[in-house]
């Protein structure tokens, strides 16, 4: 006998530029899945607070406007032996 629990599940749809405003919808070209979503649980003496939840959806473009020159970008077709 198998016993089931029900739940919803969410699933994004949209994407809003922190940055720009720039808002990019699933089905609608290449934009929302060249967005950048970064979350991270700050750690015991993090500058932002110890156990603080930060997050930022950032478009392509203010990605590289914001780290583009830290960025190390490679062909993931070159794979190192």
């Amino acid at each position: 006998m198998k016993k089931y629990k029900a739940f919803i599940q969410q699933e994004v749809t949209e994407l809003v530029c922190d940055g720009c405003g720039l808002d990019a919808h699933v089905n609608e070209g290449y934009e929302f899945s060249e967005f950048i979503s970064i979350e991270h649980k700050c750690g015991y003496g993090a500058i932002h607070g110890d156990g603080k939840q930060l997050s930022v959806d950032l478009c392509q473009h203010c990605f590289a406007g914001m780290c583009g020159d830290t960025l190390k970008i490679s062909d993931s077709l070159d794979e190192k032996i």
